[in-house]
């Protein structure tokens, strides 16, 4: 239903600035322009990679973070080792697994992380660069060869990892 509401907002505002358009001045072409695309950029899914973090909380909790750009993960990784504070992750897939190798990490407990093939240009070793010991061992062996998300509860990782955390 929503996605049907969505298409027809959507068509509305592209016969609007059609109707608009049939003008044909350059500034108006543009601001179709620049009004569509964002519209139907949003249509398709299309997010930011980045997780919303908040810095400024002590603790930092990453909950519900589905991954996304390796690259911005590993900036952002560096971002939350130099706050010194304790990071507690959850529900956390994809990139936001290279977290796990925080100096002051802890997981949620309970709490389900997936891992799978990288995409695109980002080679298994980047990622596995930031995953800790076993997991990175198992990462490669396993997990990087598989497109679908093999997840697992932070208890799981602790017991294929020990110097994992649990968070209290």
């Amino acid at each position: 239903m929503k996605n049907t509401v969505t298409m027809h907002v959507l068509l509305s505002r592209c016969l609007v600035i059609d109707y608009i358009a049939k003008y044909n001045t350059r500034r108006l072409r543009m601001i179709r322009f620049v009004f569509l695309v964002p519209i139907i950029l949003m249509s398709c899914g299309v997010r930011s990679t980045a997780p919303n973090i908040n810095f400024n909380s002590d603790p930092i909790v990453i909950f519900n973070d589905i991954g996304g750009d390796p690259y911005e993960y590993a900036r952002i990784w560096d971002r939350l080792a130099k706050t010194g504070k304790q990071v507690q992750l959850g529900e956390c897939n994809s990139a936001c697994t290279m977290f796990l190798s925080l100096p002051n990490m802890c997981m949620l407990p309970g709490r389900r992380f997936g891992f799978h093939a990288p995409s695109g240009p980002v080679s298994d070793k980047f990622i596995a660069g930031f995953l800790p010991g076993a997991l990175r061992q198992e990462y490669l062996a396993i997990w990087s060869r598989s497109r679908s998300i093999m997840r697992f509860t932070a208890e799981e990782l602790k017991f294929k990892e020990p110097r994992l955390k649990i968070c209290n």
